[in-house]
């Protein structure tokens, strides 16, 4: 555990299956229970950006997270984030498509995504890696 300047806590793992093991649910509270009070557990997140994806597409929900993993034969509960990198109410009227955020918690699941693309709303979409933007 190393104590970072802005006051939080990071803790390294000597292992993978450590962190792994780490990042089951059960776990998690189980370590958060003994921490007690205000204390949360931030997972790392490895982001690819979905190409095209139908303005249908309601991103941010956790059913079409398990949905979409269901569909496109990814293990459940890896993908744990998703939203449109322009907001909905920014789009122009009558938008059909745009990119979205896609978050997964391994890098093997966010690298099989980038090498095939994804089935969302019944198309298939392409996928890239997340750049991170100067600051």
């Amino acid at each position: 555990m190393k104590k970072l300047r802005n006051g939080r806590a990071l803790y390294q793992m000597n292992s993978e299956d450590a962190a792994t093991w780490l990042q089951c649910l059960d776990v998690q509270k189980s370590f958060m229970a003994k921490l007690r009070g205000t204390s949360n557990i931030h997972n790392k997140l490895y982001y690819v950006i979905a190409e095209f994806v139908l303005t249908t597409f309601d991103a941010g929900s956790s059913y079409m997270h398990a949905k979409l993993e269901e569909i496109n034969l990814l293990n459940e509960g890896l993908m744990v984030f998703s939203k449109y990198i322009k907001p909905p109410h920014l789009q122009m009227n009558g938008q059909k498509v745009a990119h979205v955020t896609i978050g997964f918690y391994n890098h093997e699941t966010a690298n099989y995504v980038i090498q095939g693309g994804l089935f969302i709303e019944e198309k298939h979409v392409t996928t890239r890696k997340m750049l991170s933007e100067p600051r």
